[in-house]
This record gives structure tokens, sequence and C-alpha cells, in this order.
């Protein structure tokens, strides 16, 4: 696919193996407002992770992974795709990582990820964010508290140094990160789901969750509307990737002087 001239071009990163694929494409299409030809994809089953990819792009998603863990490091070409994070990295590159794209961040910039499934988050949870947050271009616009859709068996346990969380959930301490100074942020939270993209993934992956079908009915009735969690795409197209802010030093200066 080509991109249109005037505009952001955005390449998402993907690990399905499904029809997944085109839901997650869409998501992010709807919710970040982009036109069609705005959004290029690559399959790291079929496409080459190779640096010059990135050249002619403006920002990069990592995606969700439905059916792998960067915990069980059993996605054959994770080598290969943090090795490309890190090169957006070096570029300065705006960068976002969803769910397992939060993880392959985690882990590509020295944090750990872990397998915890007695802390699966699966469907509609309350997220809090803390005092950093409200510096953000990504998340300062957000309210303090709001549900968004997850659907994660592996945590980040540990941030990588020098990065910056941004919120928590009952369940789970690290739900997002950035580092300041630096266009790249991290969302264990599917924020390119509201509560029927996230219905449609839960009846998809219900096996791959070990959720039969009494537990998936009552998942399911428990979903709730998410309409804030969304908007934090839009924040960073239009912040980060078209604006080209980052967290600021000077909040982190104030935070540890305080």
């Amino acid at each position: 696919m080509e991109f249109d001239g005037g505009m952001a071009r955005l390449l998402l990163v993907q690990m399905r193996t499904d029809e997944m694929k085109h839901h997650e494409r869409n998501c992010f299409i709807r919710h970040m407002g982009l036109e069609d030809a705005q959004l290029r994809t690559l399959d790291v089953f079929c496409d080459a992770l190779e640096p010059c990819v990135l050249d002619d792009v403006d920002g990069l998603i990592i995606g969700g992974a439905g059916e792998f863990r960067v915990s069980d490091r059993d996605l054959p070409t994770l080598d290969a795709l943090i090795a490309f994070v890190r090169e957006a990295r070096v570029r300065s590159l705006p960068t976002l990582g969803a769910c397992y794209g939060a993880h392959v961040l985690t882990v590509a910039f020295g944090g750990e990820v872990v397998y915890d499934e007695a802390r699966m988050q699966f469907g509609t949870y309350r997220v809090t964010q803390n005092e950093c947050a409200r510096a953000c271009p990504v998340f300062g616009q957000l309210p303090v508290s709001y549900d968004a859709q997850f659907g994660h068996k592996d945590h980040v346990s540990i941030l990588p140094s020098g990065a910056v969380n941004m919120a928590s959930t009952e369940l789970s301490s690290l739900q997002a990160w950035t580092f300041p100074g630096e266009p790249i942020y991290a969302v264990q939270l599917h924020a390119e789901l509201d509560e029927e993209g996230v219905l449609h993934r839960m009846r998809h992956y219900a096996d791959v969750y070990h959720i039969d079908d009494e537990e998936l009915s009552r998942r399911t009735a428990a979903i709730r509307p998410s309409p804030e969690a969304p908007t934090m795409l839009k924040h960073f197209l239009e912040q980060v990737v078209e604006g080209k802010k980052t967290y600021p030093m000077l909040a982190v200066h104030a935070r540890e002087t305080a």
C-alpha cells in the first residue's frame, strides 16, 4: 500500500495469524481518525523487519498478538522485532506499543515481563492514572480514572531504566509508560478497542484464554463502555507524531526534587 502525500504515515506491525489482523487494523484506523491510506501494515510472518522499512513512516505501532506471549518467547520473529523497535528508538521515531507491543517495548529496552494467569485481564477494567500522567501529551488529557479494554496474561514487572509509569489497574501496577524526552509509549490495555471491539475479540480468543462458555458469558456480560481510553490514540497521533511532543524532562526533575 502506498502512502498519500501530506498526511501522517503510520506503520502497524502485526503478529496475528487469523482474521483479527483486519479487525485490529480497522480499529486503529477508526479510533485514530485515519484515512485508509495512512496506515500501512507489516506482517511479521511474511514481511521483512528491515530498518529501511522505517524510512518513509512518521510513526510506528506495535499491535497485539492474540496467541503469543513475550514471556514465552514463542513468536518466531521476536528477536528481529526487538531489533526493529530498537532501530526505531535510535531514529527517534514516534512509537506506540499496545498490549503485546507494550511487552515487546519493555523487554527491548531492558525491562521485564512475567506470565501470571491469576492476574489475567480479559475484558473491561478500571485504569487509574498517577500524578506523572498529568504532564504527558498522551495521557494528560484523560481523566484520572476511566474504563479500558484488556486481553493479557503477561504483565510488566520491571520498567526499563529511565521509564516513567503513568497508570495502574487493581491487577497490574505498571500499565503505561514512556521515556521522558522520547516519543515512545507502551500501554498494556487495548486502546484500539471499545466495548463492541473487545466483545468480538473475546469471543474469538476464548479458547486461547481457556475460557469456557459459562465463563465467557459472565465476562461478556461484565463489559462496560470505555469512551475515554481510545482517545489516547488520537493524542498520540496529534501530540506525538504530528506535534513532536514528548514527556518533559522538567516533570521528572520536579518529581525527583519535590
